[in-house]
Formats: structure tokens, sequence, C-alpha cells
């Protein structure tokens, strides 16, 4: 039996039941790229949208927000593009900036994010604040709660930069109501100053030098009260939930054209990949170049797109949640509903537990290929695989 999804890239599993039959599946990708999965894509969007909803639309009302932007330092000139083309009066003209390298760039133009001069580029330093930006967001969201004076529920959705810098975007549920505008202008600055201040180290566990890692000075800051919008409050906060969702799911790194004009832009992306792969990504790397850690895949960053405050301990006694958590929901709660879900809804036979084999995205079913994995397992495979071995040869 084969079951089927919608995933372009999906992984065949083959299980074998205690009647003996043989039974193949195919396990979605879960690739969050539109490029290399539109369905698993989608399907993570709608879960990401579902988290970050549920914290600011349905887990508390009337809680004001703070939609904050922190970037990453600069590392070296690169070529500003505008992304879109900029619109004026009908008869006026558009005055566009000039970059840095004298000329006046066009929307699209792949040099967008691309070093001006590669030899004084601190590739280096780029990476090394991918690997530990997670540091510095702790030490940043420690440094707001000594400022508001409690812990702020959050979520976070990270996002590259053209140049290959991560920055983040933070929507924090504020605890308390706020005053006047003046209050309100108080926090922001408050807000963006901590975040400005803040630093945090990040070791080069290969040469044992020590960096100090910062935010860039574009620190964005937004104040949603719903005091002072009213009615409006729930479609502001529903506005910057749709940036959040589209950002969750955005591709990394994006796939650039093979166009001789967008040379170097691959070339900038090698460079960072090649960095990323031949820095130390932990006191436990001992093999630079073939370590298999995170952080060599994706130019130094080694966390999560999308991250959330937890809910609390539950009291035994009480039975109240010590922390309220941003959603209290997490994107394993929600792909172990689908499943259950999935098996409720199939034949008691076919629910049954059954011992399974992951055989990759490159096979296709033929019996010989699934013959040959199998006994590749060797004599230390599991009872099961020679069971299911000779469902094979029956079938």
């Amino acid at each position: 039996m084969v079951e089927r999804c919608e995933c372009q890239r999906p992984l065949t599993a083959v299980g074998w039941a205690a009647d003996g039959s043989l039974r193949q599946v195919q396990i979605r990708c879960g690739n969050r790229r539109a490029s290399q999965c539109p369905s698993c894509s989608k399907l993570y969007r709608d879960d990401a949208a579902r988290l970050i909803r549920t914290g600011a639309l349905d887990r508390v009302t009337g809680s004001a927000f703070a939609f904050v932007t922190l970037t990453a330092p600069s590392f070296g000139a690169v070529h500003r593009v505008p992304k879109t083309a900029a619109k004026a009066r009908p008869g006026a003209k558009v005055a566009r900036k000039r970059c840095g390298c004298g000329r006046v760039h066009s929307p699209g133009d792949p040099l967008r994010g691309v070093p001006i001069d590669w030899t004084t580029y601190d590739y280096a330093g780029q990476a090394h604040f991918n690997r530990d930006s997670g540091k510095l967001w702790h030490a940043t969201l420690e440094a707001w709660s000594r400022l508001l004076g409690a812990r702020p529920e959050y979520v976070v959705v990270r996002e590259w930069q053209a140049r290959g810098a991560i920055h983040l975007h933070v929507l924090l549920r504020l605890t308390f109501a706020l005053s006047g505008q003046h209050e309100t202008d108080a926090l922001r600055s408050g807000l963006g100053e901590v975040a400005r201040s803040v630093s945090s180290r990040a070791l080069d566990h290969g040469s044992g030098d020590v960096r100090r890692i910062t935010w860039g000075q574009q620190v964005d800051v937004q104040i949603v009260d719903p005091a002072r919008r009213g009615r409006g409050h729930a479609k502001v906060v529903a506005g910057y939930l749709g940036k959040l969702t589209t950002y969750a799911a955005k591709d990394l790194t994006g796939d650039l054209p093979s166009s001789e004009s967008a040379a170097p832009a691959r070339a900038h992306h090698a460079e960072l990949t090649e960095t990323a792969e031949q820095m130390w990504c932990s006191a436990k790397c001992d093999r630079v170049g073939e370590c298999s850690g995170r952080a060599h895949k994706g130019w130094g960053f080694r966390g999560h797109v999308l991250t959330q405050s937890r809910m609390g301990r539950i009291d035994e006694e009480t039975g109240e949640v010590g922390k309220l958590g941003w959603s209290g929901l997490t994107f394993a709660e929600l792909r172990n509903a689908r499943r259950a879900h999935v098996r409720s809804n199939m034949p008691d036979d076919e629910s049954a537990p059954l011992a399974w084999a992951v055989l990759g995205q490159e096979f296709r079913g033929d019996a010989d290929e699934l013959r040959r994995v199998l006994l590749a397992a060797g004599a230390d495979a599991p009872p099961w695989v020679a069971a299911m071995l000779a469902a094979v040869d029956r079938s």
C-alpha cells in the first residue's frame, strides 16, 4: 500500500505490519522554502500564523505591544538597491539615492547586499555574529526585563538581510497599561536605547580571540496601545502579525538567477558559505570543514527562525500556570494534532503499530532497491528487518 501527499520532495518510508504485509508511506519533507516545496512551505506559514496570532489576539485581550526590529551592525559597505520603484506625483521626477559605489541602482539589481570592497569586508565577523546572535538576543531580553520590571512575553522571527546577516523582528506583549503619549514615547525610547547598548561575547574557538557583538544602531520600535487606538488596535496588530508571518515563511537565502549580472551575488554567497564551513561552531568542533553542526550550513546561524516565550510549569496544588507564555502552542503540538487526526480517520487495521524504515527522498518503490537497502542493515539489524525482507520477497 502506498500513501501519497502533496509534498514536492517527500521522504519514503516502508513499514512491516503484524500480518506480514508491507506498507509504503510518503512523509513530508518539511522544507520551509516555497522554492523547494510550496505545500510544506504553506503548511509552515499557516502554523506560524496560528502561533503568532494566538499570542496576540486570543491569549490576552487589551494588551499593549511593542514591535521591534533589531538589525546587525556593519561589516563593510554594501551595494544599496531599492526594493521597489519609488512613487511620485504625475509629472514629478523620482529622486533615487546614489549607492556608495557611485551608481544609482534600479530595483531588482542583484548587487543588493553585495560588498563594495571584497578585500575589506569582515566575513568572519559576520559569521560569528550570525552564530552568536542568539546569545545577544537573550542578553537583550534580560536588559528589557530589567527596564520593564518583568520579563515580557514575546515571539521572535529571524530574517536574512540581503548581505547575509541575520536580523530579528520581535513582538513584545506588555503586562501594563500606558497612561499617555508621554509614557508611550518614553517606552519606545527606552527599549531602543537598551537594545543599542547591549553587547555579548563571541569567542573564536580556533584562535581564542573574543569578539564583542552588538546590534546595529538602526533599532526600530513601534508601540501599539489599545487604549489609544480603540477599535483600530486589532487591525494594527494584525498588520504586524501579517509581516511576521511573511518573514517566517521567507526563503533564508533565496535562489539567485544564473545570469552574469548575478555573478557577484553568487560569489558573495559562496564566500559566506566557505567562511561558515571553516569557522569553529563551538568548543567541541574539532573537525573544522567536516563538522555537521547547523552553524556550518546556515552562514553561521544555528538557531530557529521562529521562537516564542514558553508557558511555565503548572502548580500541582493550585493548578495555576507560573508563566503564561506567548501562545501556549508549539509547532510540535500542531504536527501531533494533525497526525492524531489522520490516524483517527484510518481503519483499525491500518492504524496498528508498524516497524518503519525511512529510505530517503530518492526511493521510488522498486522492490530490488528496497531489498538492497534492507540487506545493507547487516547482521546487527533489528528483528523486524528480516520480517520486512520476507514481505518484500512475497510481494
